[in-house]
C-alpha cells in the first residue's frame, strides 16, 4: 500500500464505516476489507463469537467453530486475548472455506469490561504464506477494535 504505508487513511475510512450506520454485516464486511488492505492479506472475514454456545460463527452463518477444540493459532489467539502470527494452517476447514488461503492470522475482537477483555469475535486474515505483520499490526488491531465496538453496540441494542 504505497500511498498509505502506515494504514492511517484506511483506518480513518474504517472509523467512518462505524460512524455512518448501516447493518452489522455490512459494517463487518467493510472493516474486514480495510484490515485486508492494510495487512496485504489476500482474504479476510469476521467470525462472531456466540457467548451462549461458546462458538465462533462464520459471516454467512454456515459454519460454527469451537475455538477450544484444538491446540492451534485460533485457540491461542482467543485464550491469550492477542493476535496470532501468520501460520500455515493445520486444518480448520471452516476457516479455509470462508477465508480461502494457505495461511491465516487471527486477531481477537475484544471489548474491555471490568472483569477483563471479552471476546466479541475474531478477525481472520488469509495469506499466501507466512507473513510478518509487525509493520501493520497496530493499524489492523485498531480496525479489530472498531469491529468489536460495532458488535457490542448491536448486542447492547438488541438486549434493550
Amino acid at each position: 500500500m504505497p500511498n498509505d504505508p502506515d494504514g492511517s487513511l484506511s483506518l480513518l475510512e474504517a472509523a467512518r464505516v462505524l460512524a455512518h450506520g448501516g447493518d452489522l454485516d455490512a459494517k463487518l464486511d467493510s472493516l474486514a476489507e480495510h484490515a485486508r488492505s492494510i495487512s496485504g492479506a489476500m482474504s479476510s472475514a469476521v467470525f462472531l463469537f456466540d457467548p451462549e454456545a461458546g462458538h465462533l460463527v462464520s459471516p454467512d452463518g454456515l459454519h460454527t467453530i469451537d475455538p477450544g477444540s484444538g491446540d492451534d493459532s485460533l485457540t491461542a489467539a482467543i485464550r491469550n486475548r492477542r493476535a496470532s502470527p501468520v501460520e500455515m494452517d493445520a486444518g480448520r476447514p471452516e476457516i479455509s472455506d470462508t477465508v480461502p488461503a494457505p495461511a491465516h492470522a487471527y486477531v481477537p475482537l475484544l471489548v474491555e469490561e471490568e472483569t477483563g477483555p471479552e471476546v466479541e469475535g475474531v478477525l481472520v486474515l488469509g495469506f499466501e504464506g507466512q507473513e510478518d505483520l509487525a509493520g501493520s499490526m497496530e493499524a489492523v488491531s485498531a480496525v479489530a477494535d472498531l469491529a468489536a465496538v460495532a458488535i457490542r453496540q448491536v448486542r447492547l441494542q438488541n438486549a434493550l
